[in-house]
């Protein structure tokens, strides 16, 4: 190293010591500055966890009462909220710096106000601040009276407190806010304080609600009620102000009214009556609002009454004139183009910024048809008949339903009126075709009838009986519907137990008569194969093949017979089913098919075990010809409850469609080939007979799943 680079060296050294010496300075001067400050400082993290402190504020700790070392800046104050921590910190964040008052309790129980100045630690953004320094200044006279509350139990009291709570300036401007009150808007508390209160309600409930909160001085405490509409939902509030003369600040508490009042009124009323608010939204209409104006409830809701009245024929709109009680006389478009000449009654409703509009039709009627008991009666009819009414527009929208129909689609009635036969059922397209061809030929011939099968919202298939028949009063439709899922099924059985009964006959007639003679052409082609060999060998083989077949069907035709006399024995399914197993296993292996098999612990059970073992064995048979790629088949056993035991055979092969699953066990319906559709029908009958019964799940493609439930104890 040359002699000027060592001398550079040195002098960047003497600066460095000289710089050093100076931070120690510095240092010592800060530190001089932070121990012997007249005020207490504490420094923290984020969390307000105390990373130093000065000698004046671990006196003004020991002071309030404490012996340790403080740990956390919250340690200095008694139950201090910790919404108004959160406060202060965001505060502290967005501008380096706060000032704020909060209160502790000392030894003998008084109340004292501390003074809170805070910065934090310079960083250009505050957000990225890892210490912040507190100066906690107690002035003189901040003891506080023992009449004033404190702030932090004030905190913890409104918090407990199921209502809705919020604490203004008597223009909305939140001051505080309870924790019920943060939750409905999901919101945290700090983020609710400086927010306007009023934002939340309609504009019409909001200046109402100011113009009750200017008579508060007179008197101790306002009330009323305002709508607040929260995610398009609009709810009713009732609530209660007060004025506190000390703090200067208003309170509010308000809770949703569950059954409101006025509402509950207008329901039991004859009249149309709709409650809306003065800029002429609709926010409430009863039913007979809706007959009254032609259009369903849903509609008329959140609309505006200029949508539906007008002032003259020549369709003026109606305008809610400020004031008091008033009489009009009005007009109500109806969908078709028709107008109804109407009165109007109108009320304003105290405190709520909304009118009641009592609605009566002038159109001249007879004494007959104005007879409100008469009225009544259509009505009880109407929704006292077994089968589903819906009343619908030519656009389609459903304008009135009665009781039966919700039960059968499986909605309320507010959801289904307004909407169309397409909206309340979950329609595929070939619905979708047939329900429409069923309106297209109701308009064409003035009624038509029709049975199809519908998917319900609830995810449930029925089938429907519908009659249609147009234009019952002009432009509007009538339909009449029932439910014939169950009438369905029991002609099904029916039929099922017509043909079996058939069959039953039938086997019971000629199944001996043929089993005679073919025992006797089994012998003589016995004794024919004996005597002629060489080229007739295969003929013979067919023969015997067919004539076996013969004497198969024959046994099933005598099982279907009338019911013999079974010898029912205690038998242990597991064993029945693990012959049968063994019985199989020779064709399983000769069409590459394994068993897995997992049996549970299952009680004895009476049962006839050959002709248990003939269901299995046409079961497992089935399995294997559903799978001729091979693969393997599940067979399980496991007790159903206390008085039935299971027995499932699932393979995984080909599935069965949905449309051949409703014909299972049906007398010569068969998808094989050389197939008589008896098998199946055998089973079921075993089944029957031993008190249980089958059921079948299946996916085309993926296999399909037989479980059969037997009970424990056959009653024979």
């Amino acid at each position: 190293m040359s002699d000027d680079q060592m001398m550079n060296v040195d002098e960047e050294l003497t600066k460095i010591k000289e710089d050093n010496q100076k931070l120690k300075g510095e240092l010592h001067l800060w530190d001089q500055f932070y121990q012997f400050h007249s005020e207490a400082i504490v420094i923290t993290d984020k969390e307000l966890e105390i990373l130093s402190i000065n000698g004046r504020a671990n006196k003004l700790y020991q002071q309030l009462g404490h012996v340790n070392r403080p740990r956390n800046l919250k340690d200095f104050f008694t139950n201090i909220s910790s919404e108004v921590v959160k406060l202060q910190v965001k505060k502290l964040i967005q501008h380096g710096y706060s000032f704020d008052k909060w209160t502790t309790v000392l030894p003998g129980a008084d109340l004292l106000e501390i003074e809170i100045f805070a910065v934090a630690d310079g960083k250009e953004h505050h957000e990225d601040s890892e210490k912040f320094i507190y100066m906690l200044m107690v002035r003189d006279g901040a003891l506080l009276a023992p009449s004033v509350s404190n702030q932090n139990l004030y905190a913890e009291l409104i918090n407990g407190i199921n209502h809705y709570i919020v604490i203004h300036n008597g223009q909305g401007t939140i001051v505080d806010a309870n924790e019920a009150f943060a939750n409905l808007l999901d919101k945290e508390r700090y983020e609710l304080v400086g927010k306007n209160f009023l934002e939340f309600m309609e504009k019409e409930n909001a200046h109402s609600f100011i113009e009750n909160l200017a008579n508060l001085r007179l008197s101790k405490e306002c009330r009323g009620f305002f709508y607040v509409e929260i995610e398009g939902k609009m709810t009713q509030y009732e609530y209660t102000s007060g004025y506190n003369l000390h703090s200067g600040l208003y309170y509010t508490v308000f809770a949703e009214m569950k059954e409101p009042v006025i509402e509950e009124i207008v329901k039991q009323m004859e009249e149309a009556v709709m409650i809306v608010q003065m800029n002429g939204r609709i926010i409430y209409a009863n039913n007979q609002a809706s007959r009254l104006l032609g259009y369903p409830r849903s509609e008329i809701v959140k609309s505006c009454v200029q949508d539906f009245i007008v002032h003259s024929e020549g369709m003026e709109p109606m305008l809610l004139e400020t004031g008091d009680h008033s009489t009009v006389k009005s007009y109500c478009k109806w969908p078709d183009g028709r107008v109804k000449q109407l009165e109007i009654i109108k009320k304003p409703l105290n405190d709520s910024g909304c009118a009641l509009l009592l609605c009566r039709s002038l159109e001249k009627k007879s004494e007959h048809k104005d007879h409100p008991l008469l009225h009544d009666t259509h009505r009880q009819i109407f929704d006292g008949t077994f089968d589903g009414i819906l009343i619908w527009r030519e656009d389609g929208a459903i304008i009135d339903v009665n009781e039966p129909a919700t039960d059968i689609i499986g909605l309320p009635k507010e959801t289904i009126i307004g909407c169309t036969f397409q909206d309340i059922f979950d329609l595929d397209a070939n619905q979708k075709k047939h329900l429409q061809r069923h309106l297209s030929l109701m308009a064409k011939n003035t009624q038509h009838n029709f049975v199809c099968e519908l998917t319900c919202k609830s995810g449930q298939t029925k089938q429907f009986d519908f009659l249609s028949r147009p234009d019952i009063m002009k432009g509007v439709h009538l339909t009449v519907f029932r439910d014939i899922t169950d009438k369905l099924k029991m002609e099904e059985q029916l039929k099922k137990s017509d043909t079996l009964n058939v069959v039953g006959e039938l086997a019971a007639g000629i199944a001996h008569e043929i089993r005679n003679p073919m025992t006797a052409l089994k012998g003589f082609i016995q004794l024919l194969e004996g005597s002629v060999k060489g080229e007739y060998d295969s003929y013979f083989q067919v023969i015997s093949s067919e004539l076996q077949r013969i004497e198969t069907i024959i046994t099933d035709f005598l099982i279907l017979a009338k019911p013999q006399a079974i010898s029912y024995q205690v038998k242990q399914v597991n064993t029945v089913l693990s012959e049968t197993l063994d019985l199989m296993s020779a064709q399983a292996a000769m069409n590459n098919i394994q068993f897995h098999t997992q049996y549970g612990e299952l009680p004895l059970i009476q049962c006839e075990a050959n002709q248990l073992k003939q269901v299995f064995i046409n079961l497992i048979k089935n399995a294997i010809e559903a799978m001729p790629g091979g693969g393997i088949i599940e067979v399980s056993t496991e007790s159903f409850f206390d008085n039935h035991i299971l027995v499932s055979i699932q393979d995984h092969g080909m599935g069965i469609p949905k449309s051949v699953l409703k014909k299972l066990g049906e007398p010569f319906y068969t998808t094989k080939e050389k197939g008589t559709g008896l098998g199946l029908m055998v089973t079921y009958k075993i089944i029957e007979e031993h008190a249980g019964w089958i059921e079948v799940e299946s996916k085309e493609g993926e296999g399909t799943l037989f479980q059969i439930y037997l009970p424990i104890i056959h009653e024979k």
